[in-house]
């Protein structure tokens, strides 16, 4: 086996397991118990400072600043606990997907978003076996199957990451393939356990729920799909975007409308990891 087909093998096996990790066990959310009164446990919940908690946390566990990915997650380096799940093909405005291998960990972000910081063409970004050193950590992820039976955003109310997000914050992430230049094909009404691949695609995944959060290392994280400053810079990814329908806000019926709260805002300045 040449190194090249070794790099990919490694690579694909990386892939399997972000669709275990995507299809496999998720978070406890609450939800009432048959028969008894159901009680919110996220009322007057300060979802905002357990944002900041969950960003303390995560800065403790992912180096901020990676010089060589691929050394970093080998088996004893800084990020040996994740694998790539969308190879290494970058997508506008996410940048580098990384998804957590082993699900038994409580306490987690399931996925963290990496910011390939050398300027590249877009042929490379969408390269999915090239490594564009050095990463930065800008943000990370959740996502949770989407039950037709129950279509509304999760409400994480047990201790962890995620607890009482506004409900208004969650995506939804279209059923469909993730292709290996870092594209996406949505297969909107497809339910598991899908169709067959193309050769273009190296999985698919049915309808998810899906939070990004942006770190910010000068106060609250930021909340929204993609990885936008206030001054307008679109930080992560110089890849293709998103078809229209491969994620989108859907209504809520009980959306957080109090003044502090606005989708992919916060109070107070923003300082972006890319800048540090």
């Amino acid at each position: 086996m040449t190194n090249g087909s070794k790099s990919f093998s490694q690579s694909i096996a990386g892939v399997i397991v972000a669709v275990a990790v995507i299809l496999g066990a998720v978070p406890a959310f609450g939800q009432a118990q048959k028969g008894k009164p159901s009680i919110d446990p996220c009322k007057n919940f300060d979802w905002l400072g357990e944002l900041e908690a969950d960003q303390a946390l995560i800065l403790s566990k992912v180096p901020l600043h990676v010089a060589n990915i691929e050394q970093a997650l080998a088996p004893g380096g800084a990020l040996q606990d994740y694998t790539l799940a969308h190879l290494f093909a970058e997508q506008l405005g996410n940048g580098t997907t990384l998804s957590l291998k082993d699900q038994s960990q409580f306490g987690r972000p399931d996925f963290v978003l990496q910011y390939a910081g050398s300027p590249q063409a877009v042929s490379v970004a969408i390269h999915p076996l090239i490594p564009k050193n050095p990463y930065t950590l800008v943000g990370w992820a959740y996502l949770v199957e989407y039950d037709p039976s129950h279509p509304e955003p999760p409400a994480q109310t047990q201790p962890g990451f995620a607890k009482c997000i506004p409900k208004q914050d969650w995506l939804i992430h279209e059923a469909g393939f993730h292709l290996f230049d870092g594209g996406f094909q949505p297969t909107p009404g497809v339910a598991p356990p899908g169709p067959a691949l193309p050769p273009t695609a190296f999985l698919w995944h049915p309808r998810l729920w899906d939070l990004h959060v942006w770190v910010n290392l000068c106060g609250s994280p930021r909340v929204g799909y993609l990885d936008q400053l206030p001054d307008g810079r679109l930080v992560s990814g110089a890849g293709h975007s998103a078809p229209t329908g491969s994620y989108f806000y859907p209504p809520i019926t009980d959306p957080d409308i109090s003044p502090m709260h606005k989708r992919g805002q916060v109070q107070g300045p923003t300082c972006s990891p890319i800048d540090n």
